[in-house]
């Protein structure tokens, strides 16, 4: 986590350069569970994926993308039950895709949530 956050800071101070590309959206959803597997694997998790192959495309850095959605499925792996279900699904709004990770974890308590 301490490196995801030094890798946005260094981005917001132009220290990282961004590469976007049009992507597909699974594609780097493919990469982001190959880089979370371990973890998945060892607390036995479920993970079920709604993404399309096609028709999902957004311009993003591949790399940055894949970091950030693993970010999340570790995020979801750590902090659900062993055995849990974790469901990565994606769909296009408009002009606009959406990505949504749902564990069954507790989530963070609305009193600690910012904006509360």
């Amino acid at each position: 986590m301490v490196d995801d956050l030094l890798d946005v800071a260094r981005i917001t101070r132009g220290k990282i350069e961004l590469r976007k590309q049009p992507i597909e959206l699974a594609d780097a959803v493919v990469k982001a569970l190959e880089i979370s597997s371990p973890l998945l694997e060892q607390r036995r998790h479920r993970v079920e994926v709604r993404v399309s192959r096609e028709g999902l495309a957004v311009n993003a850095d591949p790399n940055r993308m894949a970091q950030a959605i693993s970010n999340l499925l570790t995020n979801a792996a750590k902090y659900s039950d062993m055995g849990s279900r974790i469901l990565v699904e994606a769909a296009r709004q408009n002009e606009r895709v959406s990505i949504r990770i749902q564990d069954e974890g507790d989530g963070i308590a609305p009193s600690r949530r910012s904006g509360a």
